[in-house]
């Protein structure tokens, strides 16, 4: 393997799998863990946890075939601060393992465009106050105030009409209105539909 080549890096153990990590990790104590989000005994993201609750001090880079942008924020929510796909040229994980150790985080180059456009989006745009109702339930107001029917919101939001009759009802509590005509009103002032 690449690392072990590398004067100034010590691979200390190998896993198959997360049960084998997560004995190892706990026994070696490194401070670097290069671990595949494929491992066969573990789901996704919690190998990842399983791992850094068994060694809490390691650092953890992820090194897999998956290249999406809900992988990595998942990753480094489980506590990764490394991803690197494994499609990217060797030297690159040999540079995330330095930058691990030396406390930094690392994200190879080919994730970190979705991640500037994530967080833009989330940064630039303007928050809306829409008095204490949740995302799913504006989506349906606006969809009220569209004039689409109960049958027709359900059918577009692959949920039943009783689910959205109850967030109808809690839109209506928290907003203090009494009939779909001040939901329109409601949904209008907000900017969510326009005549």
């Amino acid at each position: 393997m690449v690392l072990s080549a590398q004067a100034d890096i010590s691979v200390v153990g190998e896993a198959a799998d997360a049960a084998t990590a997560t004995k190892a990790a706990g026994e070696l104590k490194p401070m670097v863990i290069v671990m595949d989000l494929g491992l066969p005994d573990a789901e996704g993201t919690s190998g990842i946890r399983q791992v850094l609750r068994s060694s809490s001090s390691s650092r953890l880079i992820v090194l897999t075939v998956q290249e999406d942008d809900e992988y990595l924020a998942s990753a480094l929510k489980a506590g990764a601060v490394g991803y690197v796909p494994k499609r990217a040229a060797a030297i690159d994980l040999v540079t995330a393992v330095r930058a691990v150790a030396r406390g930094e985080g690392y994200i190879h180059s080919s994730m970190t465009q979705g991640l500037i456009v994530d967080y833009l989006r989330h940064t630039s745009a303007p928050k809306q106050d829409y008095d204490g109702l949740t995302m799913r339930e504006v989506e349906i107001l606006k969809m009220v105030a569209e004039g689409r029917t109960t049958q027709e919101i359900a059918d577009a939001l692959f949920v039943s009409p009783k689910t959205v009759q109850a967030h109808r009802a809690n839109m209506m509590a928290k907003l203090d209105v009494h009939n779909s005509a001040a939901l329109v009103r409601y949904a209008m002032q907000k900017g969510l539909i326009h005549i």
